[in-house]
């Protein structure tokens, strides 16, 4: 036989009666205390492993979306955080974390260290991988050159283009 609750969310004691039957219709019953206890409490678990911030730009998180706990409700857990040495974090109320690099012009990979606390004091720490992505590659830019005068039969001068192209990714001598 299978026991089976009719309010889910019931706990304490009651009892069951069971009867059987047999061919004959004769039939027996008898009934049985039965315990529900809540399930054990367990530490908040952390769902994400690695964060990706945009360079130059921000990420926020939703703590909600970063964080189960089996009792406590993800805005009810208490949170703190320890930020990497090339990150900026901040907490906003008690719903989210906005990350972002502690220089415009960083990328990299730093870690995030995160603990929660649920209702019972149970705790979960989680070192989260941020990756602050590279700045997207931007085509070059050549900066105006100076009007270029042939006199006569002799060639134009040489123009050193290093001193007018720039690029994000590139020398200018490549």
């Amino acid at each position: 036989a299978k026991l089976t609750l009719k309010n889910a969310t019931f706990v304490g004691n009651t009892s069951v009666t069971i009867s059987a039957t047999d061919e004959e219709n004769l039939t027996t019953s008898r009934s049985i205390d039965v315990q529900v206890a809540m399930k054990a409490n367990e530490a908040p678990v952390v769902a994400i492993d690695t964060i990706v911030v945009p360079f130059g730009k921000y990420t926020q998180i939703v703590i909600a979306d970063m964080v189960k706990d089996d009792y406590t409700a993800s805005t009810d857990l208490d949170f703190d955080f320890e930020e990497g040495e090339n990150l900026i974090v901040k907490k906003i109320k008690n719903t989210s974390l906005r990350i972002t690099a502690l220089e415009d012009d960083w990328s990299g990979t730093d870690y995030l260290t995160v603990t929660f606390t649920d209702a019972e004091n149970l705790v979960t720490e989680k070192q989260i991988v941020v990756i602050v992505q590279e700045a997207e590659n931007q085509a070059p830019v050549i900066a105006e050159i100076p009007q270029q005068n042939e006199i006569g039969t002799e060639l134009f001068s040489n123009i050193d283009l290093s001193q007018y192209v720039s690029d994000d990714y590139t020398s200018p001598s490549n």
